[in-house]
């Protein structure tokens, strides 16, 4: 009988071979760190020598372990106990500080960060504020529109067709500077402007053509010297309107001409009592011996600025501040313009010449 030779068949020997080429594959990860089976070299030479050990990213192998049970674990890799991998489930990082050490990332966890509501802010109101100026140009008109220029500041300039007149230069200054011309008559006489509506709407005609001879423009923004109250009746405010004015008060009065020689102080204190409203017209004046007024400009800017006012100009995008009609003791003397005066000289403007001019305002 002949015996059959014993020895490893191909197949086996096949096996083995592919067995120690994963062995020796593991045990490179191993010592290079990058351990394929879900722990980290650190891990397995704590597990070695029963101490800590660090891993790769620096962080102790006490890290790593409470980690994991904690129910950390990679996407698709299996956690001890099952045979299942386990999805990544977006849990916050394990570090108590919510970021691995050495890791610019912000310290917020991803997830809670996704979450977390939005900083709501309170809607403020907006706080506008319309500096004007009465009487000028005069000597005083340069220093204010340099401190307006410094400032980056805008205003409305209500001025005086007699001074229009002698002073064109300071005039096309106020108007090349980005600010707005108003109409405060011509002479600024009281007795003459206030007998009837016929010789303020003279004053106004006048005046308004020696502006547009300097810029080109006629301004429809009015203001009645020493405001409408006291002055105007129904008259006035209807026929002004008709023809397309805008007569406009102020809601703030800086105290600069109630007497001769008002401190820079006391305008200053003035001016800023209405830092509350939502909407300011400040009555200011550029009219000879108004120094004082501009001393005292830069600082009412910065209370202004402080307060959050935005520095706007006069125009007829919202409703002009007027004081109710209240025309005086003198007013029953006047002479009301018959039908013949009113249909020669107030043309009601029409409303696509207004929305072409809401920018000369």
């Amino acid at each position: 009988m002949v015996r059959k030779k014993r020895g490893i068949s191909r197949h086996t020997a096949v096996r083995l071979v592919l067995a120690a080429v994963v062995l020796a594959a593991a045990l490179i990860y191993r010592e290079a760190g990058n351990f394929p089976f879900g722990k980290s070299s650190g891990t397995l030479h704590a597990a070695d020598s029963g101490g800590a050990a660090k891993g790769r990213d620096g962080a102790s192998s006490d890290s790593a372990i409470s980690g994991a049970l904690s129910g950390q674990a990679q996407s698709g890799l299996p956690v001890r106990g099952s045979s299942q991998p386990m999805p990544f489930v977006g849990l916050p990082p394990a570090f108590p500080e919510g970021r691995a050490p050495g890791s610019r990332i912000s310290r917020v966890p991803v997830s809670k960060a996704k979450t977390m509501p939005a900083a709501t802010q309170k809607s403020a109101v907006p706080k506008n504020v319309y500096l004007t100026f009465d009487d000028g140009p005069s000597a005083v008109t340069p220093k204010v529109l340099e401190i307006l220029r410094r400032e980056q500041v805008k205003a409305t300039f209500f001025v005086l067709g007699d001074q229009a007149e002698t002073r064109p230069e300071l005039i096309n200054a106020i108007w090349e500077q980005g600010n707005v011309i108003g109409n405060h008559t011509y002479n600024h006489n009281y007795k003459d402007l206030y007998s009837g509506f016929t010789h303020f709407w003279s004053q106004i005609k006048k005046t308004e053509e020696i502006i547009r001879q300097i810029t080109g423009v006629r301004p429809q923004l009015v203001r009645a010297p020493g405001g409408t109250y006291g002055h105007f009746d129904d008259t006035y405010f209807h026929l002004m309107k008709q023809a397309g004015y805008l007569a406009t008060d102020w809601t703030v009065d800086s105290g600069d001409s109630a007497r001769r020689g008002v401190p820079a102080a006391e305008i200053l204190k003035n001016s800023v009592q209405g830092t509350q409203s939502s909407r300011v017209v400040l009555l200011l004046h550029d009219g000879a011996g108004h120094q004082a007024s501009a001393k005292a400009l830069p600082e009412i800017i910065k209370k202004y600025k402080a307060a959050g006012y935005v520095f706007k100009t006069l125009d007829a995008s919202s409703e002009p501040v007027q004081f109710k009609a209240h025309p005086g003791k003198g007013a029953a003397k006047r002479t009301k313009p018959d039908e013949a005066w009113i249909a020669a000289n107030i043309t009601p403007k029409p409303p696509y010449l207004r929305q072409e001019n809401r920018w000369q305002w």
